[in-house]
């Protein structure tokens, strides 16, 4: 199993390769700035033969404040497929 927690910017979220213009990617966060707002996602991946039962806990980093909801921390359950 692999979790990432990535962070991006809503208002500049994508970028194009220098190598192909047509492909975009999204862009890293390399800084966090106070007072501007971020996004957050989180991918799970089952890369084992069997499905799995988890529980997900994702949190904000400190010091920030949620804005879409009251919630520092979220508990969701979910079935991950195999591979």
């Amino acid at each position: 199993m692999s979790i990432i927690q990535a962070f991006f910017d809503p208002s500049d979220k994508l970028t194009t390769l220098k190598d192909d213009p047509t492909v975009q990617i999204e862009k890293e966060v390399e800084e966090f700035l106070i007072n501007k707002i971020y996004g957050t996602k989180v991918i799970v991946t089952n890369t084992s033969i069997a499905n799995l039962d988890l529980q997900v806990l994702s949190e904000i980093p400190s010091g920030s404040i949620p804005v879409n909801s009251f919630e520092y921390t979220k508990s969701i359950d979910i079935l991950v497929n195999s591979y």
